[in-house]
């Protein structure tokens, strides 16, 4: 299936917010080339798959350096599938701010 395919086909579905999943359940997070990159094929990568601390970590330093607000931040952390038990686990700091600022709305 090419990816244009894959978009016309998701965008049929009423709740564009649903997770993607595979078939085994695992939540997709990312996407990337296969490697060597002969081809112009590309694999969805489950969460079950990435280094989660290793994302949250990147993903930290991407907000440090944008001007986004903090719960449009939260917002982004949330849309890319990360989980509040995911900062529980991998990165108690984020999950803090997370809770403060779950906590004024």
């Amino acid at each position: 299936m090419t990816i244009r395919n894959l978009v016309k086909e998701l965008l049929t579905y009423p709740n564009l917010d649903a997770q993607i999943l595979d078939i085994h359940g695992c939540q997709i997070m990312n996407s990337r080339y296969f490697e060597p990159r002969t081809t112009d094929n590309i694999c969805l990568i489950p969460k079950s798959e990435i280094n989660i601390k290793e994302a949250l970590d990147k993903f930290n330093e991407e907000m440090t350096e944008c001007a986004m607000s903090d719960q449009d931040a939260l917002d982004e952390l949330f849309d890319r599938g990360f989980t509040l038990e995911d900062l529980k686990e991998y990165r108690q700091d984020t999950y803090e701010w997370a809770l403060g600022i779950l906590n004024e709305e």
